[in-house]
Parts: C-alpha cells; sequence; structure tokens
C-alpha cells in the first residue's frame, strides 16, 4: 500500500469510528486490521457474522473499556439492522417455495411414472453394467448428501435463522436434484474412479434403442415446457433446454424408479 493510500485508510478508519475518539495509535492498528482483514483469497471468505466477531476479537486489544462499550452498542445496532435486512429479503422467495413444490408434484405423477411406465426399457441398453450403474448410483447418493450438508453449512453460516423461506427454497431445489438427478454438477465432482465408470456408460448411450430415445427426448421436452411456462426456478429451464442426449441417458440411470 502506498503512503496515500495509507492516509485514505486511515482517515476511512478515523470517519468510520468518529464516536469512539480514536487515538492515532489505535487508528493505526485498526487500519493495519482492515488491511489484513481485506486481502483477497479465491477460496477462503468470511461470512459477515465470522468478520463480526474476528473485527470484536481484535478490538477487545486496541480499545479502552469506555471505548469497547461504545463499540459493542455500535455493533449490536448494526446487526440488528442487518436481521432486519435479511427478514425482508426472504419476504420475497415465498412465492418461488411454491413453484417449486408444484414442479416436485409434476415430476413425481406425471414426469417420472409416463418415463418409468416399462420399468425394463430404461435399462435395455445396458442390462450387462447393472454393477457400474449401482456403483454410479451409490456415489450420486453420497454426492447429494454432501450437498446438502453444504448447503445447510452454508445457510446457517450467512443467513443464521433469519432466512427460513431461503433454506427450505434450497431443500426443496435439493429435493428436485434427488427426484431428477444433476448429472452435470455430479460430474464436476466426481473423482478418477467413477469419471472412469462414467464415460463408459456414457459411451453406451449409443446403443439406447430408438423408441428409448425418443421417449426421453418428449419427456424432457414436455419438463422444459412445464418449466418455462409454469414456474420461474432460476436455472432449471436453462440447465433442462440444454440437456444433451448423452446428459439424458446418464439422467435416467441415476434416477430411482423404485421410489415412484
Amino acid at each position: 500500500m502506498s503512503l496515500k493510500e495509507s492516509k485514505y485508510q486511515l482517515n476511512q478508519v478515523l470517519s468510520k469510528y468518529n464516536f469512539l475518539n480514536l487515538t492515532a495509535k489505535q487508528a493505526d492498528l485498526i487500519s493495519t486490521f482492515e488491511e489484513e482483514k481485506d486481502v483477497f483469497s479465491r477460496k477462503h471468505f468470511f461470512s459477515v457474522w465470522e468478520l463480526w466477531d474476528y473485527e470484536l476479537t481484535v478490538f477487545q486489544d486496541i480499545l479502552h473499556p469506555e471505548q469497547l462499550q461504545l463499540y459493542e452498542v455500535f455493533i449490536q445496532d448494526t446487526k440488528k439492522t442487518y436481521e432486519k435486512t435479511l427478514i425482508e429479503e426472504d419476504k420475497e422467495i415465498a412465492y418461488g417455495i411454491v413453484q417449486c413444490e408444484e414442479l416436485i408434484g409434476f415430476c413425481e405423477s406425471e414426469f417420472l411414472p409416463g418415463l418409468f411406465k416399462d420399468p425394463f426399457l430404461a435399462y435395455t441398453w445396458v442390462s450387462a453394467e447393472f454393477s457400474k450403474i449401482d456403483y454410479l448410483k451409490k456415489e450420486y447418493q453420497k454426492f447429494l448428501n454432501d450437498s446438502k450438508k453444504a448447503l445447510l453449512i452454508n445457510h446457517f453460516r450467512h443467513n443464521r435463522i433469519f432466512k427460513p423461506n431461503l433454506l427450505k427454497s434450497a431443500l426443496l431445489k435439493h429435493k428436485l436434484s434427488c427426484i431428477l438427478a444433476d448429472y452435470d454438477s455430479f460430474k464436476q465432482q466426481m473423482d478418477k474412479p467413477t469419471l472412469a465408470i462414467a464415460a463408459f456408460l456414457e459411451e453406451k448411450s449409443c446403443y439406447m434403442p430408438d423408441d428409448l430415445q425418443a421417449l426421453l427426448a418428449s419427456k424432457f421436452e414436455e419438463l422444459k415446457n412445464y418449466i418455462a411456462h409454469e414456474t420461474e426456478i432460476q436455472g432449471w429451464n436453462s440447465s433442462v433446454k440444454g440437456i444433451s442426449k448423452v446428459n439424458r441417458a446418464m439422467t435416467l440411470l441415476l434416477m430411482d424408479n423404485n421410489k415412484l
């Protein structure tokens, strides 16, 4: 940081915390903290709550007791304002929850039953590869478990209890991934052995019977049209619209008709 930038940062600190009447040394220490806090990282970042905890921990060693009391009042007021913002933002998500529930209902009552009307047809092109299919399904279940854990951790890390609608929406979208396999996302997370098996089964898709290919294309077109006309669920229309013949085949293998 240049001398000019350092001076600007110091003035920003003095302005932000003017109610604390910081000494020059305190302002300099807080300025150093601000600089370290803002170091860019592609992998690691604080949530707002973590940043406040970190800030309080550092300020406890910098501020005098009277200043610390003023700072804590300031932070509590800031947190309350932020919590109200989260609550207001969450209200806008309620409509999307209804749409997601309706899409799940459509998949369970119309899309999947029509697809698995003849349960044997779906696997005629890979009838000798059930061990590989079973392996891939188990790996997909691990992927689903891991992604659910990740979404829960990230939700509460950033939103705590102030966005229940957002949490419900995220869990419903995860349920959609359980019903209608998300092969693209799964493939991005595969390890080398799983990728090898997936590639082997992808090559087998060229042996899929014409009647099954036609059924798959028809059902995914039906799903695409439903999403386009009945819902505004972010991301789903574009992902279904652009699905390839191979991906349709792999999605079919990962779906569990025993849950219908």
